[in-house]
């Protein structure tokens, strides 16, 4: 699968550092599906940050201090940095990490905001180098995240007027960062829920719990910019990853639905199932593929939408604040909706568009597709899944495009999946780092699990149980386990 104009900033970051400027092309080795790599001609590395920050290579100091220290600031103003200071000494936070003092202390609200705040730090980089969608901008992400490189935003793909962006999630120390000013407001709401009495016992830890617990608030509003500027279906990147995909894929679609007959926020779903744009059977700039599965709330809205006799319309988003897409891909509860969680990790109210006779819409989205789902499936894929194989070409449900727009100044996220580890491999780990303490409260007995990212996360959990109920009993045949085996395999999408 030979790579064609790479760009002299890719060259740098995806060589482990074993690209030198003046090198001229990669050494042989294995691309992540098994075929053999090329030589690949690049553009000697200019070791050098061109002026506002366009292509830019940090400086090797800068960015060990970057990673070390990602909240450092040039020039922040002293008093800042005193009443940081005060509040993380002096009221209980000492040792808690200290967000970065140049992030909104109510976090980012979008997906421009925070690539510029990376960028800034030295965390993304801007190609201007062109780069095709077909393929190359696939194999750089992959072996971005493999070098633990930075998130790139490709400013002039071919063939499609909107910047793509890859490997924002790429590293532990960049999800941090993303999220520094929140995750720790939303790993206390976590500790409240599983011992409320601690509000009580440490008020000073929590004395803000209350205000977090308003952000978990969707807000309603009449517009936004996500519906600003309409466009056609085939105006979107349309960006194929594998060479045996079916088609191009939207990689981190978050999908909404409303209840059929309770509509609004409160009973809605949101969740990322991979979308299809184009191939198959689906009609050209009028319909797009949806997968999803078993355990999957859309199902639920899906299945009462057909027992009433009416179609179910849904909206598609990506982009808007980074805290959005990981609520998507939440194992949340079912009948728990995961706007609430959004904006806890957002550190706002998620603002929804209201629109007359259809799901709301998120007002903050770079892109937003909205359509009605076709009653009778059509076939989907084939797809390079994560588990390092493609899935084959099944039926599943279409969906008719009504309305395409995104905002102004938009990006295209995305992410490629494979054979693990890939860039979904930070999301597991953000899930077990929010959701890993709650475990022995939904499932008695079991102390901790760990998904193997190796395995593909879904298909291998490891798990600490205990024997409670008979303890004359000597260790031996496990007993007690094998409900605790059970009932984490009835447990959502680990079924």
């Amino acid at each position: 699968m030979p790579l064609r104009g790479m760009c002299s900033v890719t060259a740098r970051v995806c060589a482990s550092g074993k690209l030198k400027a003046g090198d001229r092309s990669f050494p042989a080795g294995k691309l992540t599906g098994g075929e053999k790599m090329p030589l690949v001609p690049v553009v000697p590395v200019v070791p050098a940050v061109r002026a506002g920050g366009r292509c830019a290579c940090l400086p090797p100091d800068a960015a060990a201090g970057a990673r070390e220290k990602p909240w450092l600031l040039q020039g922040a103003h002293p008093w800042k940095k005193v009443m940081a200071d005060f509040f993380h000494g002096r009221l209980g936070f000492r040792g808690d990490p200290r967000p970065p003092e140049n992030a909104s202390p109510m976090g980012f609200r979008t997906l421009a905001a925070c690539v510029e705040a990376l960028r800034r730090e030295g965390a993304a980089v801007v190609c201007d180098e062109p780069v095709d969608p077909h393929l190359e901008i696939a194999e750089i992400q992959r072996r971005l995240y493999r070098a633990g490189g930075p998130a790139v935003l490709f400013s002039r793909p071919r063939g499609c007027a909107f910047p793509v962006l890859v490997n924002l999630f790429g590293t532990r120390t960049r999800v941090e960062r993303i999220f520094a000013a929140t995750i720790d407001r939303v790993r206390r709401l976590v500790e409240l829920k599983i011992d409320p009495a601690a509000a009580a016992t440490r008020p000073w830890r929590y004395w803000r719990a209350p205000l977090d617990a308003l952000t978990m608030l969707p807000r309603r509003v009449r517009r936004g910019p996500s519906r600003a500027c309409p466009i056609a279906l085939s105006a979107l990147p349309h960006v194929v990853c594998w060479p045996g995909d079916g088609g191009p894929f939207m990689t981190l679609p978050c999908v909404y639905s409303e209840e059929p007959g309770s509509p609004g926020t409160r009973r809605s779903n949101l969740g990322m199932y991979r979308v299809q744009l184009a191939g198959n059977d689906y009609a050209p700039d009028g319909e797009v593929g949806l997968h999803y599965q078993i355990h999957r709330g859309i199902g639920v809205h899906h299945t009462r939408a057909l027992e009433r006799g009416e179609p179910l319309r849904v909206s598609i988003t990506v982009g808007g604040t980074p805290a959005y897409t990981v609520a998507a891909m939440m194992p949340l509860p079912e009948g728990l909706s995961e706007l609430t969680f959004a904006g806890a990790l957002a550190g706002h109210r998620i603002p929804m568009i209201a629109v007359p006779g259809r799901p709301a819409v998120y007002a903050e989205a770079d892109f937003v597709i909205e359509g009605t789902i076709l009653p009778h499936p059509k076939p989907e894929g084939p797809f390079g899944d994560h588990l390092g194989y493609y899935a084959r070409r099944h039926d599943f449900p279409a969906l008719r495009v009504e309305r395409v727009s995104h905002r102004p100044g938009a990006i295209w996220p995305m992410t490629v999946v494979g054979r693990p580890p890939q860039e979904d491999t930070m999301f597991g780990w953000l899930v077990h780092e929010l959701t890993g303490p709650v475990i022995p409260t939904v499932l008695p007995g079991v102390k901790s699990v760990h998904a193997v990212d190796a395995a593909g996360v879904h298909p291998l959990l490891l798990a600490v149980g205990s024997e409670r109920y008979q303890p004359w009993r000597r260790a031996g045949r496990p007993a007690e386990r094998h409900t605790q085996a059970s009932s984490i395999h009835g447990q959502g999408q680990r079924s």
